[in-house]
Parts: C-alpha cells; structure tokens; sequence
C-alpha cells in the first residue's frame, strides 16, 4: 500500500499539473453542515421569539411562505447538484491520472454527466441522516434549555457532541467511499455504501491517519493564507488611506476593488485545496480496494474505462 507522503505527492503532483480542474473546487465543500450546527442558538428566548415571529409572517404571508421555501428547496438542490458534479469529475480524473491516462476539463465532466444523478443521491442520503441525528439531539437540549436547566443542558450538549461529531466523520467518510466506487466501478448508491462500510471497517485506521494530515494540511494553508491576504490587505490600505482626501468616491472603490480581489484569492485557495483533498481521497481508495481486491481474489466490479 501507498504510504501517506505518497498519496499527498500523487495529489499535490496532480493538483499542480493540471489546473484547468481547479474550478471544480469552487464547489467542492464539506462545511455546509458544519456551518449549519454552528449557527443554531439554543437560547430558550431566542427560539420564542423567532418563533412567534416566523409564525406570524407565515399566517400574515402564507403564499409569500411557499414561494421562499420553494425557492430554497431548488438553491439547495441546484448547489448539491452541481457539487456531485465537480465531485464526479475529480473522482474520474484521479482514476485516469492513476492510470496513466490523459484527462482534461471537458473530459472529465463528460464523464461525471453519467453518474451524478448517484452521486447526488449518495449526497442527499448522507446530509439527510446528519440532519436527522442533528434534530433527534438538538430537539431534547432545546427543551432542557427552556426549562431553565442550563447547568444539565451543558452537560447534554457535550454527551450530544460525543454522539455528534462521530457520526458526521463516519457518514462523510462512508460517503466518499460510496461516491468512488459510483464513479469508478458504477455501483448503484446502496451497493456502494455497504461497499464504502466494509471498506471503512477494515482500513479505518489507516483512514483515521488520512483524515487527520488531510484536516492539518488544509486547515495549515487556508488559515495561512488568510492570514497572508490579510496582511497584504493591511499592507495596501495604509497607501490607500493617503489618497482618501482626494476623493471620497475613488477611496470607496479601491476599498471594495481591494476586498473582492483578497476575497476571490482565498476563495482560489480553498477551491485547490478541495481539489488537492480529492485527489488524495480518491488515490488513497483506489490502494485500499487494490489491497482489498488481493486480499479477497475477487473483482469488486467493472471498471469505469471497461
């Protein structure tokens, strides 16, 4: 099997040569869900008036009430759609580089076009369990912490994340698994994540090392690089400041001209580095299956190519 410093080559190597499929990585996120948790507030009061006023505007606006969730069920179904696209297509081209094979933009999301519909099943059916779980321990600790038992509540809430968290990293990493052996052996979604579990079950050590150089590596060099733009920005805003008794108006610009640049290049950071983690996942299941395959004497299915 490969070791970690050779999948984190192969990826850094693939990611390097062929950046044409960096846009992908605009659309490549495992934060959603994260970002979602994050933001819920538990405080009993909060929750009371948010939702007497949510209830009011539903009664006093219930066509205006179907359009917004309407209109939010398509956003959400657009994005998760067009991220098992960008997640189809890395997954097919790292397949190929393995292979020695050619691969480019217009190939590799020709290719996805055949199994993103899976994909965005296996995607659909991962965050609907994560929220579920979310609900059935969230739903409980709301009601401790309306009940004025914030000392037990605090309490709850670090169990909560105990059950939590490790259920989010299993289904994620289940989920890439599935979504592999979709794109690359054509596995329909329930065969692939019984595939994906059995696979998980007999490398999980060496999937727990992956996961955690994957973590430092990215979050090393995203945080890195915010702190670099942010200090360019500090850096160009003393000049700029000169210039703000000139014209108030050219000032504004330059500010904003100044935060889009700062913002698209952390953006361009992430989006590589969601590519460099795809590739290192999808190099790291394509060893494991071939150290599987081996191991039992028996194909796990037909090959993309063939």
């Amino acid at each position: 099997m490969l070791s970690l410093s050779e999948i984190l080559t192969k990826a850094y190597r693939y990611t390097k040569n062929h950046r044409s499929l960096w846009f992908f990585g605009f659309f490549l996120t495992g934060w959603g869900v994260m970002n979602f948790v994050r933001r819920v507030d538990l405080n009993a009061d909060h929750l009371d008036v948010y939702y007497r006023y949510i209830l009011d505007h539903i009664l006093n606006n219930p066509l205006e009430l179907i359009i917004s969730v309407i209109g939010l069920v398509l956003i959400i179904a657009l994005a998760s759609f067009v991220g098992a696209l960008a997640r189809a297509s890395i997954i097919f081209a790292a397949e190929q580089l393995e292979h020695d094979q050619a691969v480019n933009f217009r190939s590799a999301l020709k290719h996805a076009t055949k199994s993103v519909w899976q994909v965005f099943l296996a995607g659909l059916f991962t965050n609907a369990v994560i929220v579920f779980f979310f609900a059935w321990l969230a739903l409980p600790l709301w009601l401790v912490f309306r009940n004025g038992f914030e000392y037990r509540g605090f309490i709850l809430i670090l169990g909560a994340l105990l059950i939590f968290i490790p259920i989010i990293v299993v289904l994620s990493l289940v989920n890439i698994f599935a979504c592999c052996y979709i794109v690359i052996y054509r596995l329909k979604v329930v065969q692939a994540f019984k595939s994906a579990f059995d696979l998980l079950a007999i490398f999980w050590q060496q999937v727990i090392a992956l996961s955690v150089t994957l973590f430092v590596v990215y979050f090393f060099l995203f945080f890195l690089s915010a702190a670099l733009f942010g200090f360019i920005g500090v850096l160009a805003y003393l000049p700029i400041i000169l210039v703000k008794s000139l014209s108030l108006h050219w000032f504004a610009a330059i500010i904003l001209a100044l935060i889009i640049i700062l913002s698209f290049a952390l953006l361009l950071v992430n989006a590589i580095l969601n590519v460099f983690t795809n590739f290192a996942w999808t190099i790291f299941f394509l060893d494991i299956v071939k150290a599987k395959y081996i191991k039992d004497a028996k194909p796990v299915g037909q090959h993309a190519g063939g």
